[in-house]
């Protein structure tokens, strides 16, 4: 049997991990904005494609793509086919396998986990893990601003700004509702975009309220391309252009990961790229 999956799926989800969701972020520019959404011809793709977004976060699985489930959830297959509907949605969902069913299934659990440890901010290890956060960010931020960074080069004021970015990334997550996932793959695309690279070069300030209502760390994230978000099973290896032999490499599933080689400190690379 095939699945159905929402690509970027996340970006929809209100932030709630542990209630039952009432309600899923739709963006008024999906309808008005988004080039794509607009080149979708029937109004039924349309509204298919919102309900198929508010199922699978309902159900926390990819859709299963047979009639019977189709007809069930209120679709009237004799007004159009869904073959038509997946093959007019085809850039914005994922067909997946059995197998990978069960992988990706897998992988949430674990996110959930990761997800419930956050929420426990008295813990340690919790702690620890935002500020090494932080500490990669600005270590990697201070090679390309290093003037706008000056702090970077004290011990004491280092300690201050890795302790202030990693509450920003808690308050992120405890009032605004996002997630560790998702917050990481943001700013890891953000340090690498031409414009918001110029426009993070702190953890501090991403909840303030812009002109548009938004929160800074919100426009970044409605920023984003789909292309940059998680990838379902797809991990990349890193190494260092020079292929220094003793430098280890780095394996992740970001795209833009702030890493850099332990040898020679230059900026790792895709391995095959």
């Amino acid at each position: 049997m095939k699945y159905i999956h929402i690509k970027s799926l996340d970006k929809y989800h209100p932030g709630y991990r542990d209630r039952t969701l009432q309600w899923a972020k739709m963006y008024f520019n999906m309808v008005q904005g988004d080039p794509e959404f607009e080149l979708i011809e029937s109004e039924i793709d349309k509204w298919r494609y919102c309900a198929m977004v508010m199922l699978e976060l309902k159900a926390k699985v990819p859709l299963p793509n047979i009639d019977r489930y189709w007809l069930r959830v209120g679709f009237d297959l004799g007004q159009r086919d869904m073959s038509l509907t997946l093959k007019m949605l085809q850039k914005f969902i994922i067909v997946v396998t059995e197998d990978e069913l069960i992988e990706y299934i897998d992988k949430d659990k674990e996110e959930e986990k990761e997800i419930k440890i956050v929420l426990d901010t008295e813990n340690p290890k919790i702690k620890e893990s935002l500020i090494k956060f932080a500490e990669d960010f600005y270590a990697y931020n201070y090679k390309l601003f290093p003037n706008h960074l000056k702090d970077w080069k004290d011990p004491l004021r280092r300690v201050k700004m890795c302790a202030d970015g990693a509450d920003e990334i808690r308050k992120l997550i405890m009032i605004d509702g996002y997630t560790l996932p998702v917050i990481r793959n943001v700013l890891h695309w953000a340090v690498e975009d031409d414009f918001w690279q110029k426009n993070i070069i702190r953890l501090t300030g991403l909840r303030v309220k812009k002109p548009n209502g938004n929160i800074k760390f919100k426009n970044v994230e409605l920023a984003m391309p789909d292309s940059a978000a998680i990838i379902i099973k797809e991990y990349y290896n890193y190494v260092c252009p020079d292929g220094c032999k003793k430098d280890q490499g780095h394996k992740t599933d970001l795209l833009n990961p702030f890493t850099k080689c332990t040898i020679c400190g230059k900026k790792r690379i895709k391995e095959n790229d």
